[in-house]
């Protein structure tokens, strides 16, 4: 697979996907480098003990029933 080779040659993950926001999307440097950051703000969180092929999602849990706003939620 072309993306293998692309990080064997020292390029790295968050670089290989602003060149593919770029190129394979069309999108301008400054949107894909705002994508990227959005990215960061909801995929990389040190703390979570995410690892590598994981995602962080916020939930709310099925027990707080109907009609109650989300900032109200646990």
């Amino acid at each position: 697979m072309n993306d293998i080779y692309v990080l064997k040659s020292g390029m790295t993950k968050e670089q290989m996907f602003r060149l593919r926001l770029i190129n394979g999307f069309n999108f301008a440097p400054i949107i894909a480098d705002a994508i990227i950051d959005l990215s960061k703000d909801f995929f990389q969180n040190d703390d979570s003990g995410v690892c590598n092929g994981q995602i962080l999602y916020l939930a709310i849990s099925d027990e707080e029933g109907p009609g109650k706003s989300i900032l109200d939620s646990n």
